[in-house]
């Protein structure tokens, strides 16, 4: 997999006369066409990998198509995002863009996500709708819960927006998805107020929690938050096939988005990846003129 690496150095430049050249090209190069570039120039990652293609559509960027390539081995899973042309001429590998168009609605997306079933705060009745997906064992999540929605919980936002919270563990942290269930069991059986609870109290205490001491971490929520009759429904049962269901329904939808990093928010169809509060506070302020 140290071969990845290599890609950084196979990145092309797009010059105006190329985009001009692809916007007069009608076809675009098929999912099967892409696997099959891939291999015929990139071989020596099919003789070690599984290579799957994810997310394939057209980019924001007019003249090209966007995806991940999927690299499957013994050492993990390990995505590389890429551009290529509507003709298939010209591969962009781990392409950093930046869209600076600014917030715009997107009806489509927001019909996608089924918010039946989610904790949230703010007000419900809100025509500006923010929908986080999160993982409690990242690092930035644990930053966009106490730095941003600390801000958005403040007077001045609170009362215009809904926050709704969606799991999307990540495969690389050990305890997320368990803590995923067990906060989605306290949520089916206490309601938004202790779900929020339980959010806060993992993030307060990220950093000295492990696979190890998950369970421990769950009795030390409970016995400061819930009565020990309440807590042993979910310590008994957050494993239970519905809780995981309900896991896994997060994150398909979230793959269906094309996300796949966490923090990454959803502001009335308008995506920002990463906590960037920024951001965030923009689409806000600009939905609600």
């Amino acid at each position: 997999m140290k071969r990845i690496l290599v890609f950084i150095f196979f990145i092309s430049l797009c010059s105006c006369e190329m985009i001009k050249k692809q916007n007069q090209n009608i076809s675009v190069v098929s999912r099967g066409e892409v696997l099959e570039k891939f291999e015929k120039n990139f071989p020596e990652f099919f003789k070690e990998n599984i290579v799957d293609l994810s997310n394939y559509k057209p980019s924001k960027i007019e003249g090209f198509q966007e995806g991940a390539f999927v690299l499957k081995s013994k050492e993990g899973p390990q995505v590389l995002y890429f551009l290529i042309s509507n003709n298939g001429d010209y591969f962009i590998f781990n392409p950093e863009i930046i869209d600076v168009s600014g917030p715009s609605r997107n009806e489509n997306l927001m019909n996608q996500i089924n918010l039946d079933n989610t904790p949230y705060i703010g007000n419900k009745n809100s025509e500006i709708i923010i929908v986080e997906y999160s993982d409690f064992q990242c690092p930035a999540c644990k930053y966009a819960a106490q730095e941003v929605l600390t801000v958005l919980k403040r007077d001045d936002y609170i009362d215009k927006i809904t926050i709704y919270y969606k799991h999307l563990p990540l495969s690389f942290h050990d305890w997320a998805k368990d803590a995923a269930m067990f906060s989605s069991c306290i949520y089916d059986n206490f309601g938004s107020t202790s779900f929020w609870q339980f959010h806060d109290f993992v993030f307060e205490n990220q950093s000295i929690i492990s696979k190890n001491n998950l369970i421990e971490y769950f009795n030390k929520f409970v016995d400061s938050k819930i009565s020990t009759q309440d807590y042993s429904t979910c310590l008994d049962n957050y494993k239970n096939k519905k809780y995981l269901d309900h896991v896994d329904s997060n994150r398909e939808e979230s793959k269906k988005l094309g996300l796949n990093s966490t923090p990454s928010f959803v502001i009335n169809g308008y995506i920002v990846k990463g906590a960037d509060l920024v951001k965030i506070i923009d689409a806000i302020e600009y939905f609600s003129k």
